[in-house]
């Protein structure tokens, strides 16, 4: 009769003790569920920024090295062709370089150029290689022309000269 007696006891406390433990399982498996995929999300977005904002740096470093060459070509090109187009200006001779037409079945898509007084275009070997020339007149003698050309050359260090 006492088992009888602590059973008709403890079995309502069992059964309130089960009840809270229900109640709480279910209770704290929505805000560790909820913790767990905010930080989730948050771990993924951050590692998503960062692998963004990494390759967004190496491109950069990639175009700058890219651009680096080709300003560096471009410089080298220009101090090369620079001699030439003072000869053109020596010999009063315009140029131009603009783009071919598009609707010109004979001239793929580039540039051309343009020079006045031009009576002849070539492809010659010059020093090993195949190039384009394009034969015209000047206005002034050739006579005249290494005139001009020496006091050029006598006047440019004098223009570069800073002191003066």
């Amino acid at each position: 009769m006492q088992t009888q007696e602590l059973a008709l006891e403890v079995m309502p406390t069992l059964e309130k003790i089960q009840a809270s433990a229900r109640e709480a399982k279910s209770e704290w498996s929505k805000p560790i569920w909820k913790t767990a995929w905010a930080n989730s999300l948050l771990r993924s977005f951050t590692f998503a920024l960062l692998g963004i904002a990494l390759a967004s740096w190496e491109f950069q470093k990639y175009y700058e090295r890219k651009m680096a060459g080709q300003v560096a070509g471009m410089t080298r090109v220009m101090a090369y062709n620079q001699e030439a187009f003072r000869q053109l200006a020596v010999a009063q001779t315009p140029v131009k370089v603009l783009p071919t037409q598009k609707d010109d079945p004979d001239s793929p898509p580039g540039f051309v150029l343009v020079i006045e007084g031009a009576y002849a275009a070539d492809m010659r070997q010059v020093n090993g290689q195949n190039d384009g020339c394009i034969l015209f007149r000047s206005r002034v003698p050739a006579k005249q022309i290494r005139h001009l050309e020496r006091d050029t050359e006598n006047q440019a260090p004098a223009a570069n000269d800073p002191a003066k």
